[in-house]
């Protein structure tokens, strides 16, 4: 059942539809009282939000047109990006074998034969450390892949929408392809004119 089509049995007493306007696939009425809107392609559902929503006038704060998107991932890919970028441009530029340097032994008495296996241990741990400017970039390089696949979610998540601004309340938010400019103009002014 399309309640869209049956509006009237919405009203209230005295009640009357001023206007219809068709935001997107939602179909919103201003009457003498309230505005009423059906979200949805056939105004029965399809999604988490109600189908129907009802404003009564003193409480329509405005219309505007903007759009929705999940800003957690714009926030973490920003974050990513923040720490990556450095890591990656630390792990290029810097040495780390160009700042570490182990000075040769010196081969003199008798203690020298204890020393070279020091020594061998510490050329050990300075090679390893040398390998610590391409692990910082590899790591750089993770956190930006994890920046741009937030980012790619966050495009994804973007939508047009035309949002009924309501005081004390949630705002109705009425999603639309394209013409949101318009259909926020065509129903701020049937709002208006109530």
């Amino acid at each position: 059942m399309d309640w869209r089509d049956r509006v009237t049995d919405l009203l209230y007493d005295g009640e009357t539809v001023l206007e219809t306007v068709d935001v997107g696939a939602n179909r919103v009425y201003v009457t003498s009282h309230r505005v009423l809107a059906f979200t949805g392609t056939d105004g029965n559902g399809g999604g988490d939000a109600a189908n129907f929503r009802q404003v009564d006038h003193p409480n329509v704060a405005g219309v505007r047109a903007g759009s929705d998107s999940d800003r957690r991932s714009l926030a973490k890919a920003v974050a990513w990006a923040v720490a990556g970028a450095p890591l990656v441009v630390a792990g290029v530029l810097v040495e780390v074998g160009d700042v570490l340097s182990l000075p040769e032994p010196v081969q003199s008495g008798g203690g020298a034969a204890g020393a070279g296996g020091v020594l061998s241990l510490f050329r050990d741990v300075f090679a390893a450390l040398s390998l610590v400017d391409e692990a910082v970039a590899v790591v750089g390089g993770l956190f930006l892949a994890l920046a741009a696949w937030a980012a790619v979610r966050y495009a994804r998540s973007r939508e047009r929408v035309v949002v009924l601004s309501v005081a004390g309340g949630d705002d109705v938010r009425l999603r639309v392809d394209a013409g949101g400019d318009a259909a926020a103009s065509d129903l701020r002014d049937a709002v208006e004119s109530a």
